[in-house]
Order: structure tokens, then C-alpha cells, then sequence
């Protein structure tokens, strides 16, 4: 069973994203902030990351260079309101792909079954 960790501390939209990610049969964990991502790595390894940008505590960036730094080889995707506005910098920490809300649900969803390793 494939695992995805959503990262986001908007309820409405860890909510969208998770009913997008279960559609594909995937198991879904949730966390609302970066600093819960550490503690969700000691605990599991996802096979995909989906990270806001915008947290409080720890924002998407920080959390994003700590998830290559434990583990590399987890592909996070950066789903976020100014997702366009860093792209360069999420590029640049080593995201897989970079999606602007609101954001095309067919495309993320085929982005989400490549980076899982399902197409």
C-alpha cells in the first residue's frame, strides 16, 4: 500500500487534497505544520510529500530542505497559494513538481501517480 503525507494547515484544503489522494487508493496521513512533519518521518516513510508553502511555525521552504536532508529520495510535490512565486526556490530544494492553487485536479493527480511510481 502506497502512503502520502499531506502537508497543509488549512482543514478545507488537507480535506481536497486527501479526497483526491484516496480516489487513487492511496493511504492518506495528515499533518497541519512543518514541525509535525518531523515527527511523521520518525514514525513512517511516504511515498510522496504534499507541502503548503504557508504555515505557521515552520513554513513549507524549511520543512521542504529538512525532508531532502533526512531522506532524499521522498518526492514532495509544493501545493500552495504562492506556489509560483517560489517556484525557483522549491526547484532549487529539490521539489518534484510545484502546483499553484487552485490548481488543475486532473494534472495533479496524474503528477501524484508518477512521482508514487503508478505510471
Amino acid at each position: 500500500m502506497k502512503h502520502v503525507l499531506i502537508v497543509d494547515d488549512n482543514q478545507t484544503d488537507r480535506f481536497l487534497t486527501r479526497s483526491f489522494i484516496e480516489k487513487l487508493g492511496y493511504v492518506v496521513h495528515e499533518v497541519f505544520d512543518g514541525n509535525e512533519v518531523e515527527r511523521a518521518l520518525k514514525l513512517f516513510t511516504p511515498n510522496l510529500i504534499i507541502l503548503d508553502l504557508l504555515m505557521p511555525q515552520k513554513d513549507g521552504l524549511e520543512t521542504l530542505e529538512e525532508i531532502y536532508k533526512t531522506d532524499p529520495s521522498i518526492p514532495v510535490i509544493v501545493l500552495s497559494c504562492v506556489a509560483e512565486e517560489y517556484k525557483d526556490k522549491v526547484v532549487e530544494l529539490h521539489a518534484r513538481a510545484c502546483f499553484q492553487k487552485p490548481y488543475d485536479a486532473s494534472e495533479f493527480m496524474e503528477t501524484v501517480k508518477r512521482l508514487v511510481g503508478d505510471i
